[in-house]
C-alpha cells in the first residue's frame, strides 16, 4: 500500500487558502490612528522647540 503525498489531504507549504474578509471600514473612521495624530503633533512642537531654542541662542 503506497501513499502519494503529493496528493494527500494534509496542509503544505504554499497552498492557497481563502483569506477571510474583514468587515469593511466605515467612514467615519480615519485610516490614521489617534496615537500618530498624537505622535506627530509632539514631534512637530519638539521640532519648533528646537529651532527656537538655536535661534533664541
Amino acid at each position: 500500500m503506497s501513499r502519494d503525498f503529493r496528493t494527500a489531504t494534509v496542509a503544505r507549504i504554499g497552498r492557497s487558502y481563502p483569506r477571510p474578509r474583514s468587515e469593511p471600514v466605515d467612514a467615519e473612521h480615519s485610516s490614521v490612528g489617534g496615537f500618530q495624530v498624537a505622535g506627530a503633533l509632539i514631534a512637530l512642537l519638539a521640532a519648533l522647540g528646537l529651532i527656537g531654542w538655536f535661534l533664541a541662542r
